[in-house]
């Protein structure tokens, strides 16, 4: 598997991939105690950027996660309940920390606060490597499946609803394994793998994963993929034993 931002023979390269260590602290007096997963390399620094996001696997921060991950990025992984998301936001549905009342947000080391999942995942996949800066064609293409990719899951979709955005992605895969190629593994890659892994994990009424993607073999291959890359068995595994095997069903 290969990422833009190559590190062959580089000192990076042979860093492991990141430890996770799990504990509690109080963030602040409105957020209470809440579970803190500490994603970062041996070299971490004093100063780590905080991505907040709901206490369970499946969601819209998968893919944040496992690019974060991949980037070796010191990065606290805040995850919360609905209620404690209510309270910080306050009579107003506002509030600094989620400045649009939902999550995911991440606060960064210079202390900006950004909301919206698509913005913070293109942002980690740079930060990964995993998103193509320097070619505006293939950055467009992996903007354009990441937004089809999340318009598909919007609201309350359903198999028929699905089709012509399914229909839409199998054909920007091509014969390739993956968007851009059978080597490279970009984050509108990890964006579709979380779609589905959300449809898999019947987040998704009435649609069965199994029967659904057989008609799509393209994106099934896709799937399984992702899911087989080290660093992402790594998350699922770390998740599974998180939540004790009921954070969701991962393959």
């Amino acid at each position: 598997m290969m990422i833009f931002q190559e590190e062959k023979n580089s000192e990076k390269s042979k860093r492991q991939f990141p430890k996770i260590i799990i504990g509690k602290r109080n963030l602040t007096e409105n957020w209470k105690e809440i579970t803190i997963y500490s994603i970062h390399p041996n070299d971490m620094s004093t100063k780590q950027a905080r991505l907040t996001y709901f206490d369970h696997t499946w969601g819209r921060a998968l893919a944040i996660r496992i690019a974060f991950r991949v980037a070796k990025q010191n990065v606290e992984d805040i995850r919360v309940k609905f209620p404690q998301l209510v309270e910080q936001r306050g009579p107003s549905g506002q509030s600094r920390e989620v400045p649009l009342g939902f999550l995911p947000t991440i606060e960064l080391e210079s202390g900006q606060i950004s909301s919206q999942s698509q913005s913070i995942a293109r942002y980690a996949g740079r930060v990964a490597g995993m998103y193509p800066n320097e070619d505006f064609e293939k950055s467009l293409l992996v903007d354009e499946v990441m937004e089809s990719a999340l318009e598909m899951m919007m609201g309350k979709p359903t198999e028929d609803s699905m089709k012509k955005y399914l229909k839409f992605l199998s054909d920007k895969l091509g014969n390739n394994t993956y968007l851009l190629g059978d080597e490279v593994v970009s984050i509108a890659d990890l964006i579709i793998f979380q779609c589905m892994f959300n449809i898999q994990d019947d987040r998704v009424e009435g649609i069965d994963f199994h029967q659904m993607f057989r008609k799509y073999p393209k994106l099934l291959k896709l799937f399984h993929s992702v899911s087989n890359l080290p660093y992402v068995q790594e998350e699922l595994n770390e998740d599974r034993h998180r939540y004790n095997n009921n954070g969701g069903k991962v393959i």
